[in-house]
Formats: structure tokens, C-alpha cells, sequence
């Protein structure tokens, strides 16, 4: 396995379940399956030929479940021993917030308080409460995290869907979220799908806005190539200066 085999062009993905694993298929021109684990959240992602369809891959994973739930373990179990939430500086939609455990009577949950007089780049801004989480273990005090950002992410990316959509006049089929390393967003623009990174949610709401439509113009424009910027020119002709500016 070498690691330029997961930088390739992504042409498909989907999202599988095996007994009770949620596996990322990446379809590439490729010859052969490969198997990643993630060492930072030990999440599994496969890169798989163009046309393997999903007996071959589900007997590939079977065939490797021992070895997929060994290391898995290896890798949360590490990650536990290394993760203190307590007291973190957390960036949410381009500004710095304190975190802190609360408790009061109801189900562990997320909150957000912000502090009003504290609203420069270099100052807290208020503070993210995790609630009701004291009694949780720091891997799951970081899932219930994940899911507070994932879901405000979602309901962020939908919302600018639903505008970029009727100004580009395009139909998008599919909006994912999940982790990526190096990128903010990819797409497909044969399927009309696109899938954010859930790191998005860090960064100032304009510079959502500009990924979204700048994987929308890829399904105008493949490349980077100058019909790429006439084409984002067209849509958000402010697009360059949204960019170089990703938080306040």
C-alpha cells in the first residue's frame, strides 16, 4: 500500500456498513483494494478499481475483520490515553471558544455560550459547554463534540445548498460530511454529489459558503483551468478574497 494511492482522483464514494463498521469506499483508477485505518480517529477507508462491485469488496473487508478490529482497538485505546478535552481552546465558524463540563438535569448535549465583549481573533469569544458529560470518558465526550459540529455543519452547508442551487441552476444529489486530511470539499460532478470536510466547521461561514460554490463550479469546470475562475468569477465574483480570509 503506498500513500500516493489515497491522494488519487476520488470518481465515486459511498459509505458501507459491516458488522457495525462504517467503512468509506473511494472508487479510483486503480488495480488492485487497499485498506487504511486512520491513526487519528480509527476511522476505515478503502480505495477500490472503478467497477468492483460490493460482494468483492465486502468479502475483502470479512476476509480482514480480525486485523480491522485489533488495530482499531490499538489506535482509540491510544487516543483516549492522549485526549483531554478539559479546558481546550475550541474554533467554531472562525472564532475561539473556551471548553468547559456543566451539568443540570437533562441528557449529555452540547451548548454555546457567547461572551459579547470578547469578540477579537486573538480573545475567547464565550464558551462551548459539553453538558452532562462529566461522567463520560474523553472518546465519548469527543463523539457527542463531533456530532454538535457535524449536525451545525450540515444545517449550515444545506442552507447554502438550497441558495447556490437555484443561482447556479444546478441540481446537487448528494451532501455529505466527513473527515478528510487534506482537503475542504470534493465532488462528483457526473452524479451532481459533494462532500464537505467536517474541519469546515472551524473556519468562518463565508468560506463554507465559497467551498460549496466552488465544488458546484467543478461541475461546470473539472479542472482548475481559467474556465474554472471565469466560471467562479461568474458565480461569487468576491471568491478571492473569501478565501485568503478563512477566519476573522
Amino acid at each position: 500500500m503506498t500513500r500516493s494511492t489515497f491522494k488519487r482522483k476520488i470518481y465515486n464514494s459511498e459509505i458501507i456498513e459491516i458488522e457495525g463498521l462504517s467503512i468509506q469506499i473511494d472508487y479510483k483508477k486503480i488495480n488492485r483494494i487497499y485498506l487504511k485505518i486512520s491513526s487519528r480517529d480509527a476511522s476505515i477507508k478503502i480505495c477500490a478499481p472503478l467497477k468492483t462491485n460490493s460482494p468483492i469488496i465486502r468479502n475483502f473487508v470479512n476476509q480482514k475483520l480480525s486485523w480491522i478490529h485489533q488495530n482499531r482497538q490499538k489506535i482509540l485505546q491510544k487516543n483516549l490515553s492522549n485526549s483531554n478535552l478539559q479546558g481546550k481552546i475550541i474554533r467554531y465558524l472562525g472564532k475561539n471558544y473556551h471548553l468547559e463540563l456543566k451539568s443540570d438535569s437533562t441528557k449529555p448535549r452540547v451548548e454555546i455560550e457567547f461572551d459579547q465583549f470578547k469578540n477579537s481573533y486573538e480573545e475567547l469569544v464565550g464558551s462551548i459547554f459539553l453538558i452532562n458529560c462529566d461522567k463520560c470518558d474523553e472518546l465519548n465526550k469527543n463523539k457527542i463534540l463531533e456530532k454538535f459540529f457535524r449536525d451545525k455543519l450540515s444545517e449550515i452547508a444545506f442552507q447554502f445548498l438550497e441558495k447556490w442551487q437555484k443561482i447556479a441552476q444546478v441540481k446537487v444529489e448528494f451532501l455529505g460530511i466527513k473527515k478528510m486530511r487534506t482537503r475542504y470539499g470534493s465532488c462528483n460532478p457526473r452524479h451532481k454529489r459533494i462532500w464537505l470536510s467536517l474541519s469546515l466547521i472551524h473556519y468562518k461561514i463565508d468560506f463554507i459558503e465559497y467551498v460549496i460554490v466552488h465544488e458546484i463550479a467543478h461541475f461546470f469546470v473539472q479542472n482548475h483551468g481559467q474556465k474554472f475562475y471565469a466560471k467562479m468569477d461568474e458565480l461569487l465574483p468576491n471568491w478571492r478574497s473569501i478565501k485568503n480570509l478563512k477566519i476573522d
